[in-house]
């Protein structure tokens, strides 16, 4: 089991975490594995999201917020999770996001894959 994204709050990053580029072929052969939970916080790209990995990324609940156990792994709808996958949006060299407006799917460039493993 793992939970998924577009991207993890550094905030929650309290106990040794390892972050790994991954293919995006791997990513979407680990979704195609199933047992794995979505957090994806941004509507306007689930479409294109999906478009490039194949799987509805929709979480259950709009904008779920992870919380930390006592040992500081991720928790997600009451359960605790050591690794998470996330696919993440390329936009062009120096793009930065208007304050206050969602980004575009039309900004995006390409897409990356990361693994996130806690100790």
């Amino acid at each position: 089991m793992f939970i998924t994204g577009n991207t993890y709050p550094m905030s929650l990053i309290r106990r040794p975490v390892h972050i790994t580029p991954v293919s995006l072929e791997y990513y979407k052969a680990r979704l195609g594995e199933g047992g794995w939970v979505s957090f994806w916080g941004h509507e306007n790209t689930l479409e294109a999201a999906k478009n490039v990995c194949g799987h509805d990324l929709r979480p259950p609940e709009a904008r779920p917020a992870m919380t930390l156990d006592p040992a500081g792994y991720p928790v997600l709808y009451g359960r605790k999770y050591r690794e998470c996958l996330l696919l993440s949006p390329e936009y062009s060299p120096g793009y930065r996001p208007v304050i206050g407006k969602e980004d575009s799917p039309d900004d995006i460039q390409s897409w990356h894959a990361l693994r996130m493993e806690w100790e």
